[in-house]
């Protein structure tokens, strides 16, 4: 079924990034730290991805992603760039897995797209989606947030085109007039509260 395949991803995947033995033991029990020694390091410290410090309305955990390119230590090759992308996103989702409300309920990511790049060939966005399909944890919802812009219809639907029937049915693009006006929708129309989120989202 369902859970055995991706509890099979989840032991590959973990395999891939961590290695076997007690290596993996220890990263998949870990909470989320900024290690100077995991070479996700800096992509943690400049908030890609942020579990944000209360659930929602609805008791779902709420992770904050924010695509960035990848400078210093964190540059490299294609593959090496997806698997510090994916480590990111293994930490914040298992510090998540640390709370009940997240175990039961779920989470929500919102995603903050500053920039309106096509996605499908997207580094951080198929890291992003490998991570997400195979950690153990309900994904009950997507909000995109983009700037402004007469093309909004046009990446919405980029955004749409790109992902799975599963992931479509759960995304909502937000293209207010203001970054205000998203948060204020985030917050009285899917149980996002404004004080929940980054000042600098």
């Amino acid at each position: 079924g369902a859970a055995a395949h991706r509890l099979v991803n989840y032991w590959t995947m973990g395999l891939l990034l961590f290695g076997g033995g007690a290596e993996f033991q220890r990263k998949k029990a870990a909470t989320l730290k900024d290690d100077m020694e995991e070479d996700c390091y800096e992509l943690l410290r400049c908030g890609h991805v942020r579990l944000m410090p209360k659930p929602d309305a609805f008791g779902r955990a709420v992770l904050v992603y924010r695509p960035m390119n990848p400078t210093g230590r964190d540059a490299g090759s294609e593959e090496e760039c997806a698997n510090k992308y994916i480590k990111a996103m293994w930490y914040v989702c298992h510090a998540a897995l640390e709370h009940a409300s997240a175990r039961e309920n779920g989470l929500v990511v919102v995603a903050h797209r500053t920039e309106h790049r096509p996605v499908e060939n997207s580094i951080q966005r198929r890291a992003a989606l490998a991570a997400l399909n195979c950690l153990p944890i309900r994904i009950r919802a997507f909000h995109v947030l983009i700037r402004p812009s007469h093309s909004f219809v046009a990446v919405r639907n980029v955004i749409c085109r790109a992902l799975s029937l599963w992931f479509r049915r759960r995304i909502a693009v937000h293209g207010g007039d203001t970054m205000e006006e998203n948060s204020t929708r985030l917050e009285e129309e899917f149980g996002i509260q404004r004080d929940n989120l980054p000042t600098d989202l």
